[in-house]
């Protein structure tokens, strides 16, 4: 197994780095060890099939494969590839299967930590939209492993920190990249059961969710979209009285779908939060520059709309939480749900 631990040392790690330029002095010219983890019933996988990527693999017999379906499948493929100490991980699914492999990686020892390349074959596919590979998953596993066997065309990685849920101090910790709360569930809702469920694609799915929830929010529509009431604390502040809260969430992906980037928080600090009051105001002019990270005289806390980087967040809450896609339960009884910061992780981009 090459390295990776001695070019990050190499390269101090900035966000990204020329994967090939890193890699090369360490192979002397070997081929890099790769292992697929694959889930058939991930939305793309399920709907169309596992025929092209098969295809792609019948070309390439060396490489290591786990169906998984469950996260304790997950685990088990990553252990495996662990004792074949593997030099890259690929995952051929969507992103709750991505966030249990994260969540396996980051509990188990540290001592095997591979790149990560990340396929779309889920859903939503968010993570992968973000430090993944571009195109169908068959067209960028045989780019992967083509790249892997000679070396050629551009690669790099890209290294970011990994969210860590603590949701009571006797339970295990969860990993992921996205947190969300509030309506950010009933949008998760919307687009299963009125979306996903009439064959709609997930950029149609998730752009259609999202103008309901911005029309819902600007209409003040108490029937549709429901307040929380949040207690919150950032990095060593204490938490906060009871507020009712429209949104909270909580990412390290830099892009969310549609190339949304709902964060403009000036700090030095690894994690994005952004938070909407119940009932903000002049939501049409101040939510759509936001949802692109672009500020104006609408959107400011006095409105209703706060953004930060923090390196903690702290929410005494109750009820559910989306964590890259799967749903948790919050219970302010066992204590506030801490996000803090876990990994960071590698992934691979071609």
């Amino acid at each position: 197994m090459f390295s990776l631990g001695a070019i990050e040392a190499v390269y101090m790690m900035p966000s990204s780095i020329d994967l090939d330029q890193a890699i090369a002095p360490w192979l002397d010219g070997r081929k890099l060890r790769v292992g697929l983890l694959t889930n058939p019933y991930s939305g793309r996988n399920r709907r169309w099939g596992l025929r092209a990527a098969n295809r792609v693999l019948a070309d390439y017999p060396e490489v290591y494969r786990q169906e998984v379906r469950t996260p304790a499948e997950v685990a088990a493929g990553l252990a495996e590839f662990a004792r074949q100490e593997l030099d890259i991980v690929a995952i051929n699914a969507g992103d709750g299967t991505v966030q249990a492999a994260l969540t396996a990686l980051l509990q188990a020892p540290a001592e095997w930590r591979p790149l990560l390349a990340l396929l779309r074959g889920g859903t939503a596919n968010m993570t992968a939209g973000d430090v993944g590979l571009p195109g169908s998953s068959a067209k960028a596993l045989r780019r992967l492993l083509h790249w892997a066997a000679t070396f050629e065309g551009e690669a790099r990685i890209v290294r970011r920190p990994i969210l860590r849920i603590q949701t009571a101090p006797d339970r295990p910790s969860l990993f992921g990249m996205f947190f969300g709360a509030g309506a950010i569930i009933q949008g998760i809702e919307l687009c299963h059961q009125q979306f996903y469920s009439r064959g709609l694609n997930d950029k149609l799915a998730t752009a259609l969710a999202t103008v309901w929830l911005l029309l819902a929010v600007a209409r003040r529509d108490g029937r549709t979209l429901r307040p929380v009431p949040f207690r919150i604390g950032l990095d060593q502040s204490p938490l906060a009285p009871p507020e009712d809260y429209l949104v909270i969430l909580a990412s390290t992906l830099e892009r969310l779908f549609h190339g949304l980037h709902p964060y403009w928080g000036s700090e030095s600090r690894p994690l994005h939060y952004t938070a909407v009051r119940a009932q903000p105001s002049h939501v049409l002019r101040a939510a759509l520059p936001l949802l692109w990270g672009r500020p104006n005289r609408f959107g400011t806390a006095a409105n209703g709309y706060i953004s930060h980087n923090a390196g903690e967040i702290r929410l005494g809450m109750d009820g559910l939480f989306t964590l890259d896609g799967e749903l948790h339960q919050a219970d302010s009884r066992a204590g506030p749900v801490v996000i803090g910061q876990g990994g960071p992780i590698s992934f691979l981009r071609l």
